[in-house]
């Protein structure tokens, strides 16, 4: 199902506009996952004249992204991630919970700057959408749910009764949860523009020579999640003389606090080049030839876009073995190679790299059978739509 109608040409909204104010406003964070689809349709949006506001999680990436795109931010104390058994923690986060959507009901109902505009709730799930959903609730503010994996996040399930629009980053799984009566779609995950723009000859030199990379010879790029992964790590720096004997240029990203870890460990190479974070990941994957990752739903949107085979290593924990169905999704398109984390070891890596090189470009026409949406534009219309549905 979808929103029906012709989309509003930019004059006719601005016409529309001028009768009343919209404010839209952004919930999901926690993660870098629920955070970069916001920046991406609020890129999108700003071609139109709405105000925007987001909800942010005191201290999580989701400020930093407000400050870096000059996206307006209100913040709510942190509640943290449901605690899954009976405990004092589990009652502690009820009233934090509490708290913080009355906070939210508060400020949504008696601002001054907003409380006569129009309003319209993008959320992308995560922990720290769930104060602003029970508000929105309570206030009777509509909003749109966008799920970016195949199954539907806990705190999606908790509010997507009331939702107008359920939209999902991937295939979804069988779900018997779904709105009462609005609609539900695939949408794809929306990507920033850096993911999406062609690299050109200037760009393409300046990320060489920052990374000091020959492009004569092979690179890999591992990203073990922005936190990193101190099992994927430890396993790339097992490999990594191999590696390098067989000319791989390695870019490792670890996150900070693995990288102050493994810092001592490091192979003294200038074909190795650890990271603690990598801020041009968009250049950097329009270099490479091959990415190890964990199977995260945007760093599987981020692989099409750049149509960079990989080799995947779904985390085990995370909910619903999301990452497993994440990257069975890649890989039954023939883009990538899966290993599961319980039987990875160093020779099988090894040998995955090989065979993944060797043939990349079978992997590369893999990506020409995945629909290509421009998921930014189409969940930036659905907002659109929703304030006259």
């Amino acid at each position: 199902m979808g929103i029906e109608g012709s989309n509003p040409s930019l004059s006719e909204f601005i016409c529309m506009n001028q009768v009343e104010k919209k404010l839209i406003i952004f919930a999901g964070g926690g993660t870098g996952g629920h955070v970069y689809p916001i920046v991406s349709v609020y890129e999108y949006l700003t071609n139109y004249n709405f105000d925007f506001l987001y909800f942010c999680s005191e201290g999580k990436i989701e400020e930093k992204v407000c400050q870096e795109n000059n996206i307006q931010s209100a913040s709510l104390p942190l509640i943290g991630g449901l605690p899954r058994n009976i405990s004092f923690e589990l009652v502690a986060w009820f009233f934090k919970l509490i708290y913080a959507s009355f906070l939210a009901v508060k400020f949504l109902a008696f601002n001054k700057q907003f409380n006569k505009h129009k309003k319209i709730i993008f959320s992308t799930g995560g922990y720290g959408s769930a104060p602003v959903l029970l508000a929105a609730n309570f206030l009777k503010i509509p909003y749109i749910l966008h799920n970016l994996d195949s199954h539907l996040g806990l705190a999606n399930q908790v509010f997507v009764n009331k939702a107008q629009v359920l939209t999902y980053g991937m295939n979804p799984l069988a779900n018997k949860i779904l709105p009462s009566n609005g609609a539900v779609m695939i949408s794809g995950n929306p990507i920033v523009k850096a993911f999406r723009q062609e690299i050109t000859l200037e760009q393409k030199k300046q990320i060489s020579e920052k990374y000091q990379l020959n492009l004569k010879y092979p690179t890999l790029i591992i990203i073990g999640g922005s936190q990193g992964s101190q099992f994927l790590n430890e396993i790339i720096l097992e490999i990594s003389p191999h590696l390098i004997k067989e000319n791989w240029q390695i870019i490792h990203q670890l996150g900070s606090k693995q990288f102050e870890i493994f810092e001592d460990k490091f192979i003294n190479n200038e074909n190795y080049k650890p990271q603690e974070y990598i801020t041009d990941l968009a250049l950097l994957y329009s270099v490479v030839d091959l990415a190890i990752t964990r199977a995260g739903a945007m760093t599987i949107s981020e692989l099409i876009a750049k149509k960079l085979p990989s080799i995947l290593i779904p985390l085990p924990t995370s909910a619903q073995n999301h990452q497993f169905h994440n990257a069975k999704f890649l890989t039954d398109q023939g883009c990538a190679l899966m290993l599961e984390q319980k039987v990875l070891n160093a020779k099988s890596l090894i040998e995955k790299i090989d065979f993944i090189y060797a043939k990349k470009g079978l992997f590369k026409l893999g990506f020409e059978g995945i629909n290509s949406l421009d998921s930014a534009k189409l969940l930036g219309d659905i907002i659109i739509k929703s304030f006259s549905s």
